[in-house]
């Protein structure tokens, strides 16, 4: 969806991972897991690879992802928007039985007369949408680091160390103190060498983008009196020297488009061709089923840091109804009356996709208006404007979406960002969102396809300001 993998990122953990969260060319699903940092890659020393690990949820080439990095992961998924809301996540779902999910589940009003088995559903969907980001989050971590060995992209400690402290001061919610530094790991579940593993992911995936457009950006004089020549007419009796830095502009940019479908194609072919997963954790980056015959090429797993799983120790307990932050409640659910009780349809599109953001109210709302800053909950339908194939929905899940992070810098799609602002409690919103404020050129394979526009159908909820 536009704010998972997704938008996350948003692999779309996931339409899941952007702004800072989502890369413009290495594209990872990083909405699921909080905020603080993005991603990055490769500082020798810090924690690299053994060999495989029996018993691994998945493996990229000899890089292999443990059941108790998952699982800690998975946790901090889980907790995402308490770090932002301060209101208290929802019971961690667990298979088989699911059975402390079940419990919290009869405790909400809306679903008080569910049977067992209905609840056990939900509670299974809500798993599976935490595998699918959680899995593809820590899977594309490690194919930065392997993207960043093979192209020389390196970072250092003192690098992780200075970006590290440069975000604390300026994150939102502030980090500063350690006092908030220590409420925000107990909220979202993860550690100090959490937020400094991704803080070099970030470091790395930026390094190894930089790279790949300086490289591209090089146009020879060469290059520049060809294009000059065979697009003559249309300069009219501008000079070849007046004419050179619109011609440099426009040879460079096809080039760095070139090297940005390249760069994407080592992730969604190359990489993935040596990723493999055991049945019950297969996910879009998965190309075979991991098991005790599975062969995959090498990896230097020398450079590779693999993701940390420790728990977070210290547990965060949420404030009594009475004194939530203004405009949150503790649990968002869909209205079970009036026209946003039900699910919207999309309509296959006609006629070309617009270029630009095209923001249409369905239904006016009447409750606070969303703003920069704040924190929305939503139901959504996402679809593709080419063929109005629906690739997400809150619907699906039987549960509402929080969107982990300040509206204007959520790590969600830049059309979600800035589409929802100025929107009413309430209110229905159509969404259409062309490539450049969704996925680009890489798109998010498989639901996603590159330079694709989307179309999203956004219910507001809840707004906490």
């Amino acid at each position: 969806m536009a704010a998972r993998a997704n938008h996350i990122n948003p692999s779309v953990i996931d339409p899941a991972a952007t702004g800072a969260s989502r890369l413009r060319r290495i594209r990872i699903a990083v909405a699921a897991t909080g905020c603080v940092a993005v991603l990055s890659f490769g500082v020798p020393g810090l924690g690299a690879a053994s060999r495989p690990v029996n018993g691994a949820v998945a493996r990229v080439g000899s890089a292999s992802i443990t059941k108790a990095a998952f699982r800690h992961w998975l946790t901090v998924a889980n907790d995402a928007t308490q770090a932002s809301t301060g209101v208290a996540a929802p019971t961690l779902p667990l298979p088989p039985d699911y059975t402390a999910c079940i419990a919290a589940r009869r405790t909400q009003p809306s679903d008080a007369t569910k049977s067992t088995s209905e609840l056990k559903a939900l509670c299974a969907g809500t798993y599976q949408s935490l595998v699918k980001q959680v899995m593809n989050y820590l899977i594309q971590s490690i194919w930065i680091q392997g993207e960043a060995v093979a192209r020389g992209v390196t970072v250092t400690r003192a690098q992780v160390k200075a970006s590290y402290e440069a975000q604390r001061k300026t994150s939102k919610p502030s980090l500063a103190t350690t006092a908030e530094l220590n409420s925000f790991l107990a909220k979202s579940g993860q550690t100090i060498k959490d937020l400094k593993w991704r803080t070099y992911l970030n470091l790395l995936a930026n390094g190894i983008n930089s790279k790949s457009r300086k490289a591209a950006s090089h146009v020879s004089a060469a290059k520049i009196t060809a294009y000059y020549q065979t697009h003559r007419a249309q300069f009219g009796t501008e000079t070849l020297e007046a004419a050179t830095p619109t011609i440099r502009a426009t040879i460079a940019q096809k080039q760095e488009a070139k090297a940005d479908a390249e760069l994407q194609n080592d992730f969604n072919i190359t990489w993935r061709g040596r990723t493999a997963c055991r049945r019950g954790y297969m996910v879009s980056s998965c190309s075979k089923v991991l098991n005790a015959t599975t062969q995959l090429p090498a990896t230097d797993t020398g450079h590779i840091m693999l993701p940390p799983s420790r728990p977070q120790e210290h547990t965060y307990s949420a404030p009594s109804t009475t004194t939530a932050p203004t405009g949150s409640a503790p649990s968002i659910t869909t209205p079970t009356t009036g026209p946003l009780s039900t699910e919207p349809t999309i309509p296959v599109p006609t006629g070309q996709p617009p270029r630009t953001l095209v923001v249409t109210d369905l239904i006016v709302g009447t409750g606070a208006v969303a703003a920069d800053g704040d924190t929305i909950t939503v139901n959504y339908v996402g679809a593709l404007y080419s063929n109005g194939k629906v690739f997400d929905a809150s619907w699906n899940r039987h549960e509402t979406y929080t969107v982990p992070g300040p509206l204007g810098t959520a790590p969600v799609i830049k059309g979600w960002n800035e589409g929802i602002v100025g929107m009413r409690v309430g209110g229905r919103r159509e969404l259409i969102i062309p490539p450049s404020l969704a996925y680009g050129a890489g798109g998010s394979p498989p639901a996603i396809p590159k330079n694709a526009t989307l179309i999203f159908i956004v219910d507001l909820l809840a707004v906490t300001h």
